[in-house]
């Protein structure tokens, strides 16, 4: 389920009393800038590498800059979880593999030293891609649960608060009477 706003609402400042993932009152108007996602056909070009799945996505992309985005107590907590997951799994990363290089060129010196290096580097690989995950998922765009249209011209929230949408639809239906009664 989506709420769907104009593109050029956001990007004048439109904003909701409300924040779009939870619907209690905002906290934090940010400025955030919102994206599409990727057309499903670039997905086919990541075999080719990823530098040509970044390049056809940085050139067909949809950005709209939301000068006023709210957010909610609860959104700036989610956010800081994320952040402090994200980063904290980065560092233990970080050092676990700093224990792996150190033991590996230890044991280059005592062969039955180390043994199981390359299944503890794996293991700290992953650690290191769900640590990335975790910080792409605080950004306050995937917070707010929001992107723009293939086409730009609308901003649409996935899942949205009920009490978020009702005010959207609020401002949608007065901006059609107030047009509707101008024409």
């Amino acid at each position: 389920m989506y709420v769907t706003i104009p593109a050029h609402w956001v990007a004048g400042g439109y904003a909701t009393r409300v924040c779009s993932r939870h619907g209690a009152s905002a906290s934090l108007a940010a400025e955030i800038s919102l994206e599409s996602s990727p057309a499903p056909w670039s997905w086919a070009l990541l075999p080719l590498g990823g530098f040509a799945f970044l390049l056809v996505r940085m050139v067909t992309r949809k950005v709209v800059l939301a000068r006023r985005w709210v957010f909610c107590d609860r959104c700036r907590s989610l956010r800081r979880a994320r952040l402090l997951t994200g980063w904290g799994v980065l560092a233990v990363t970080a050092c676990g593999v700093a224990v792996v290089i150190g033991e590996a060129s230890r044991s280059a010196q005592e062969p039955t030293a180390f043994g199981g290096g390359a299944t503890q580097f794996a293991a700290l690989l992953l650690a290191g891609i769900v640590g990335w995950m975790a910080l792409l998922t605080s950004r306050w765009p995937v917070i707010a649960r929001a992107r723009v249209s293939r086409d730009g011209q609308a901003i649409q929230v996935r899942k949205p608060a009920s009490a978020f949408e009702a005010e959207v639809d609020a401002a949608l239906h007065a901006a059609s009477r107030a047009s509707a009664t101008a024409v």
